[in-house]
């Protein structure tokens, strides 16, 4: 008759209460007794029936014990239960968080019973399906930022004609200049409520450097050139040369021309070293030019200049204007500040407002990157410092 005659009622229901258990797994109750994984199902579904009915209750077994396991055969209908419910809702390609607030919102389902179907914290369920209780903070009256007069100051510093783009940093910095020592985010929360925020800028992902970023310990140590060109009203161009001292941020030398030859770059450099009282070699000993690989610094021309001066000439990566940082930033700032919001009739016109924008910039304009001191302020210091 096959194994199954083997087996007497009593072991019968010894095996159904082991597998019901669960502190054994189904292959090892299988193997311990030597019957197919099919008997083994068969006893089980038995035993599931009889328990419910209330009847089989085994011989020498305690009527407590019987009742627990009564109990776990619920718990496990139940679990398995909310568990197939869980899965056809995952089905659907949706997130465990959707599907447990659908599953909330239609079956009365306990917050700990949809976390032990779906094997999440019950606090995590509880947050996702619990009401949401929104608390309106009241904003601090802040004594300071109300002052009318410190609106009126902050509001004439940031619609000066070369103030547009400043930031609540260096608007802050500006009023400690004025003798109006109030912290930053004073500042910036009266600019923000008055609308004078400039929007965060977004930077571009870092990339490798091909060379190595200048950082002269003093002034006529390392300088950066470039070039940048604008319109004007007639549509004709006009092309400006920098140059910019990389310690003190001073544009120590400049042209302004129709052309752009390798001759107005040497006569920016020359105008530099004649603004620095570099005259001969000697004194342009140690200092590096660094520039990009356009045709003009690489001609012979500049080539030839820089050598008979003494100034060593370097050059940046191609595809790289990260390494030229510091001229770069100098152009951007004269553009946002002084070319773009103006339109000039004449070359001449132009020229006078460089000339008078490069005059405030070496003597006005203060820098973060300097403690918000101004080019001038900082390359006094040094020379304080080379005269003790």
């Amino acid at each position: 008759m096959g194994r199954a005659s083997k087996f007497t009622d009593e072991q019968k229901m010894e095996i159904s209460l082991e597998l019901l258990s669960g502190k054994v797994s189904h292959g090892e109750v299988c193997r311990k007794w030597d019957i197919s994984s099919t008997y083994a199902y068969k006893l089980k579904d038995r035993a599931l029936e009889l328990l419910r009915s209330g009847m089989g209750k085994p011989a020498g077994r305690p009527s407590g014990e019987v009742e627990h396991l009564r109990k776990r055969v619920c718990d496990l209908e139940q679990l398995a239960g909310d568990q197939a419910l869980a899965i056809r809702y995952l089905k659907k390609k949706r997130g465990t968080k959707v599907s447990i607030i659908e599953i909330r919102q239609n079956n009365p389902v306990s917050i700990r019973r949809l976390a032990l179907a779906f094997d999440e914290a019950v606090s995590t369920v509880g947050r996702w399906v619990g009401p949401r209780h929104h608390v309106e903070r009241k904003r601090r009256c802040c004594p300071v930022s109300g002052d009318v007069g410190l609106q009126c100051k902050i509001w004439q510093l940031c619609h000066e004609r070369r103030h547009l783009m400043f930031g609540y940093r260096r608007i802050w910095a500006l009023l400690r200049r004025c003798g109006c020592f109030v912290n930053k985010k004073t500042v910036w929360r009266v600019m923000h409520d008055m609308g004078l925020c400039r929007p965060k800028v977004w930077h571009r992902p870092w990339r490798p450097k091909r060379v190595e970023r200048m950082r002269p310990s003093e002034p006529n140590r390392g300088w950066q050139i470039d070039m940048t060109c604008f319109v004007l009203s007639d549509m004709s161009m006009a092309y400006l040369v920098g140059v910019v001292d990389c310690c003190t941020r001073q544009i120590v030398g400049w042209t302004l021309n129709r052309r752009a030859r390798a001759n107005e770059w040497t006569a920016a450099v020359r105008m530099a070293l004649e603004s620095q009282g570099l005259a001969c070699k000697d004194d342009c000993r140690g200092l590096v030019l660094r520039s990009d690989n356009g045709s003009q610094p690489c001609s012979k021309k500049f080539v030839e200049f820089l050598g008979k001066v003494g100034v060593k000439g370097q050059y940046t990566g191609y595809d790289s204007p990260d390494d030229n940082a510091y001229i770069e930033r100098t152009f951007r700032t004269v553009k946002e500040e002084e070319v773009w919001p103006n339109e000039y009739d004449s070359f001449a016109e132009a020229h006078k407002a460089i000339e008078d924008y490069v005059e405030y910039y070496n003597e006005e304009r203060v820098h973060s990157a300097l403690d918000y001191k101004t080019p001038n302020e900082m390359a006094a210091i040094y020379n304080t410092l080379v005269a003790a």
